[in-house]
């Protein structure tokens, strides 16, 4: 009775111990957080990334600060790692954090806090130009890191002038696409107050499509800001596209100013072509069959499915031995650089065991006829020679 009510207190006691005493061993702070590729969520419902500094689409000149404020429930208050990148570059860790737990109350568990924690430093030297920041959350763990939420804020860097800027966001020069559509997504900037009027358009192998228009009573939209624009661009070809933005602004409805951006893409939405198969609809003799084919594109993956068994990946032409004779069928498969597939139709074709019986049979004919014909060619060639004695 008296070890049972020990264990009873002891458990009360490890219950009651203070936020400060029970904290769950955090991840290890590392010099980066690791590449931004390995994201796998954008935010839940207990976590909360915030940048106050920069502002979106701003634009600034000369020394910038980043001020953060992350907030994430977590067991008894355990709190990840903190970092941030440039331009899509390394994630860098925070260190300076100033964290602060919240009361527990309205969480969904009795164990479950708050942690609020926020920061300010100086970035790094920016050129002049468009810059994207994204301040992550999440854990770090030797082979792993799994990010749970992120932020990420469009600004820019330089004086602003008359003519205006564009930077083309997507698609990305030389890029190959594998969709027949894309979004052109692009920012402007360096409209100034003297602005009257202005239009956007892009041009896409030589032809003009309107994209937006300001008159006077709209340009203050864009005047003093760096303002997104998305466009889907739909029915592409295969092939090359040049593509580009333009802006023409108007200062005292006559001063003309334009500035414009361009790019060039690939679009492959096309399949590749798997052709001259050299196993057709008919029927082999030999268990023992060339697989053998011709490719239009360069590929990342070619395989064979025999008879519904499994994909079997292939380096090129091959043999297939060893096949049980019956009826059969196959079907080739080819992917291309950029994950289009292609596929031949199902061939059926079948394997059959050669009848020795009516070989033999066919071969006993033949020499019978091979003898007849000598036999007879031997009897007209004795009365052809008795003729020419006479």
């Amino acid at each position: 009775m008296k070890k049972a009510l020990t264990i009873v207190i002891l458990v009360s006691l490890l219950l009651s111990i203070s936020l400060a005493e029970a904290q769950v061993p955090s991840p290890p702070d590392v010099p980066t957080l690791g590449p931004s590729l390995t994201i796998v969520s954008s935010g839940n419902d207990y976590t909360n990334v915030k940048i106050t500094t920069p502002i979106n689409q701003t634009n600034y000149s000369g020394e910038l600060i980043l001020i953060i404020t992350v907030e994430a429930v977590g067991l008894l208050g355990q709190f990840g790692n903190v970092g941030y990148s440039i331009d899509g570059g390394t994630i860098y860790s925070i260190r300076n954090l100033a964290k602060s737990v919240d009361d527990k109350t309205g969480y969904p568990e009795q164990y479950w806090y708050k942690t609020t924690a926020k920061a300010s430093l100086t970035l790094p030297n920016l050129s002049d130009g468009f810059h994207t920041i994204t301040v992550y959350y999440g854990w770090q763990y030797p082979a792993y890191l799994e990010v749970s939420a992120y932020t990420t804020i469009d600004f820019s860097i330089g004086n602003a002038h008359a003519t205006p800027e564009i930077f083309i966001k997507s698609p990305s020069n030389l890029s190959i696409t594998n969709s027949n559509s894309t979004l052109l997504s692009f920012f402007l900037r360096q409209i100034q107050p003297l602005a009257t009027s202005a239009s956007i358009f892009y041009s896409l192998d030589g032809e003009n499509y309107s994209i937006d228009s300001f008159s006077k009573a709209k340009v203050g939209a864009i005047i003093n800001k760096v303002t997104p624009f998305n466009e889907k661009i739909a029915n592409l070809s295969d092939g090359l596209h040049f593509l580009s933005v333009y802006a023409q602004v108007f200062y005292f409805d006559s001063w003309l100013f334009e500035g414009n951006s361009s790019i060039e893409f690939n679009v492959d939405a096309s399949s590749p072509a798997i052709t001259q198969l050299s196993i057709t609809n008919k029927t082999y003799n030999t268990q023992n069959t060339a697989l053998s084919f011709n490719l239009n594109e360069k590929t990342s993956w070619i395989a064979y499915n025999l008879d519904n068994q499994g994909n079997i990946t292939l380096q090129g032409n091959t043999t297939l031995t060893g096949l049980s004779y019956g009826s059969h069928s196959i079907v080739v498969y080819a992917n291309d650089t950029l994950g289009n597939m292609g596929k031949t139709d199902n061939v059926s074709f079948e394997i059959k065991k050669i009848d020795f019986t009516s070989v033999i049979a066919l071969s006993g004919i033949a020499v019978v006829i091979v003898i007849g014909v000598a036999l007879g060619l031997l009897v007209y060639f004795k009365k052809y020679h008795k003729k020419t004695n006479k």
